[in-house]
């Protein structure tokens, strides 16, 4: 690019499009990608009619041509679109595999699906329902930044209301699905659920204030609660909960990188309005395929499981070692998963300009490493003898991923912490499973309700995490934030070990003195 620069600094020619700003000459050693020469023409306007006489400056700036950012672009959207292609591929295969039965209902010639086809059925509707949820889940924040004025009062923490008010709705809503589903069957939750996620995206895209868009969010986890505790309670029955958690896990991959892509080329509108079409006609499948029966008489279920007093509930919730588990353990690794994946990361690379697609596609990074590593850590933790040594790696693996932030702070530190938290969450879905079944809850309040508490602690921890989250930005930098929390995780992960072993030497000790 070629500028004559006037006297006073304004442009009387160059190549570059006219109303161009004219840099000063304080901000050209700051440019990235370019490299300006400079000479100095006089007695220009001696021979140039209506020209202001002086000096007049020649400047020719050499720009990195864009070719090598679109390329780079381009690449890393084939290769998104790749996996997201391989994974449909996959998913349809399974699809069609399947079809028989659903094609037998459809015409009549069947009354109702056994039990087992019923459960074949919620892997792809676990895929389609993650696809739908998860397409906004990269800039749930971004759009609530847009809702809540500059100059507000605690803005950090009103945009992590969005996430809490939906993490809440969906602990609350797994609660009466299981009830719901035990009275009226599958289908009456399934639908709800729908078209609450439905009606929750349309309100998002319409959200005109923050407290629109939060109860949109509250609808969309409503829904997301609903449908995803019953197809848990369907498919454990058939032992297929582990086929509808691999849809599911696909599912919201997929979701986050073709919504990502989507939102930068065309807005977060689209993409909200994309997630209600899924939504809608999902809405159409229980009704054809599923019974309304209630769940324990479509299972042949037995007898009801003998109530328990008050008493008895809060001697199992009390025990010391499930106590120490829960604050040590499995709240502080919930909490860092949302807080990191859902609230921070999403506005510490908007703020650094990262595009939405990438953005997306550390969402997708994440997830793949929790697919690839969960199997290899289930191995490692069933093959342990000692289960807080899994446990206990995995909170130091919480550590390492936020010490990246405290080094270095920057877009790839914030990757390579996404890295680590997949790998640390894929150790902590076997590890702290494995940990809970070795405590005497589980003797007490059985398998199932053991899991309900276990999944109730859980959803408490995240939905205080975005607020944590933007309280401690408010008085600290991300470096600090870093620091203390890693160190603090550390700390949890050392105490958590010692007071499992003296508890469990305990335990062993009063069973060897039996």
């Amino acid at each position: 690019m070629i500028e004559v620069l006037s006297p006073d600094g304004k442009r009387w020619a160059g190549s570059a499009p006219a109303g161009t700003p004219v840099l000063a000459g304080s901000e050209v050693s700051e440019l990235r990608d370019e490299v300006r020469y400079s000479g100095r023409w006089a007695d220009i306007a001696d021979s140039v009619s209506g020209a202001t006489k002086g000096t007049y400056k020649l400047v020719i700036s050499l720009i990195r041509a864009p070719w090598l950012e679109h390329l780079r672009v381009n690449v890393f959207d084939m290769l998104t679109l790749t996996v997201v292609a391989l994974l449909f591929m996959t998913e349809l295969f399974l699809l069609l595999m399947r079809l028989p039965p659903l094609l037998e209902k459809l015409r009549g010639r069947t009354k109702e699906l056994d039990s087992l086809s019923s459960s074949n059925l919620f892997r792809p509707m676990g895929f389609f329902l993650c696809f739908a949820t998860d397409m906004s889940i990269s800039f749930v924040p971004l759009r609530m930044a847009e809702l809540v004025p500059a100059d507000a009062a605690s803005r950090d923490m009103l945009l992590g209301l969005p996430i809490s008010a939906e993490l809440a709705m969906t602990g609350l809503c797994a609660f009466v699905a299981g009830t719901w589903m035990k009275r009226s069957g599958a289908r009456l939750p399934l639908v709800a659920g729908f078209l609450l996620i439905a009606i929750g995206m349309l309100c998002c895209n319409l959200a005109v204030a923050p407290w629109q868009y939060i109860v949109a969010r509250g609808m969309c986890g409503a829904g997301y609660g609903l449908c995803i505790l019953t197809m848990q309670a369907c498919t454990v029955r058939e032992s297929k909960i582990a086929d509808m958690f691999a849809g599911v896990y696909a599912g919201s991959l997929c979701g986050c990188a073709v919504g990502a892509m989507a939102a930068e080329r065309l807005g977060f509108a689209p993409v909200f309005l994309f997630a209600v079409v899924v939504a809608v006609l999902l809405a159409f499948v229980p009704p054809l395929f599923l019974t309304n029966r209630p769940l324990d008489q479509r299972t042949g279920g037995g007898a009801a499981a003998p109530r328990m007093t008050l008493r008895e509930l809060f001697g199992a919730v009390g025990e010391r070692r499930f106590i120490l588990f829960c604050l040590l353990a499995l709240m502080p690794t919930a909490m860092l998963a949302v807080a990191f994946l859902n609230y921070f990361m999403p506005l510490y690379l908007d703020g650094a300009h990262v595009a939405q697609s990438d953005i997306g596609r550390v969402y997708m990074l994440n997830c793949l490493v929790i697919i690839w590593s969960s199997p290899l850590f289930a191995k490692f933790t069933s093959a342990t003898s000692v289960k807080k040594l899994p446990a206990a790696l995995a909170i130091l693996l919480c550590a390492a991923a936020l010490y990246p932030l405290g080094l270095f702070p920057s877009v790839i530190a914030a990757v390579v912490a996404a890295v680590m938290l997949g790998l640390s969450m894929g150790l902590c879905i076997p590890a702290l499973t494995e940990y809970l079944m070795g405590l005497n809850i589980v003797k007490v309040l059985g398998v199932d309700q053991s899991m309900s508490l276990f999944d109730a602690m859980q959803r408490f921890a995240q939905v205080i995490a975005p607020l944590a989250a933007g309280a401690a930005l408010a008085v600290m930098s991300v470096p600090q934030i870093s620091w203390v929390v890693g160190t603090a995780y550390v700390a949890a992960a050392v105490l958590f070990f010692i007071t499992s072993r003296s508890a469990k030497s305990k335990a062993s000790a009063e069973s060897d003195n039996a």
